[in-house]
């Protein structure tokens, strides 16, 4: 998670001030296994109904966002909308997120 909270704070997102409605997007994209690379499979993405649950992930990126501090506490983010897929075969993984207040 520390790995995250760097990243988050080498983008530059603008903190949002304490006290307004927040909406995070989030996709969230894992590495297709190996088991699925024949050709009667799809070459896109997947979506993912394996474990983490998207809760959890979710759980992640919102206490990510905090300690980088992006948003001041969790309990501003009133709106989420989040998918979890697996990636098509010639990409690589990767987690993916908008956030922005409601005013």
């Amino acid at each position: 998670m520390n790995e995250a909270i760097y990243i988050i704070k080498e983008l530059g997102i603008e903190a949002i001030p304490k006290g307004l409605p927040v909406i995070v997007k989030s996709e969230f994209v894992f590495k297709r296994p190996k088991n699925q690379y024949r050709k009667a499979d799809p070459d896109g993405q997947i979506l993912k109904i394996t474990k983490p649950d998207i809760d959890n992930l979710e759980k992640m990126l919102l206490d990510c966002l905090v300690y980088a501090g992006v948003i001041e506490d969790d309990n501003q983010v009133c709106i989420t909308v989040s998918i979890k897929k697996i990636a098509a075969k010639n990409e690589d993984p990767y987690t993916k997120f908008t956030i922005y207040p409601l005013e």
